[in-house]
């Protein structure tokens, strides 16, 4: 069973990002297709929570196709569930001011 609590000294704002590393594989150690999917089902959720709600096909796949190939660089030490903490709180303004969706966005999520 994993922690649901971290007992060390971190910053309260840290504190999730731990819990979603403890005992989860990095995206170096997951398929192709794994990191494509979660790509996708981020940036399907990014648009939406935008407000962006009729966001076409294309631009879904071009934009999940460009974060891919950022996790595929520096990233891919991060988990998924890291990954997902990131957008979340970067689409609500806690990492600073968003630029819409576009790899200077997705640098500063991460």
């Amino acid at each position: 069973m994993l922690p649901t609590t971290i007992n060390i000294d971190l910053p309260e704002s840290l504190k999730p990002y731990a819990l979603n590393r403890i005992g989860k594989r990095s995206i170096r150690d997951l398929t192709e297709p794994e990191v494509k999917r979660a790509c996708f089902e981020i940036i399907n959720l990014a648009f939406a929570e935008c407000g962006q709600l009729k966001t076409d096909a294309a631009m879904l796949q071009f934009q999940s196709e460009s974060l891919f190939k950022e996790l595929s660089g520096k990233y891919k030490d991060l988990t998924l569930p890291e990954l997902k903490e990131s957008f979340k709180r970067g689409i609500r303004g806690e990492t600073g001011p968003y630029f819409g969706l576009c790899a200077k966005t997705y640098h500063q999520f991460i």
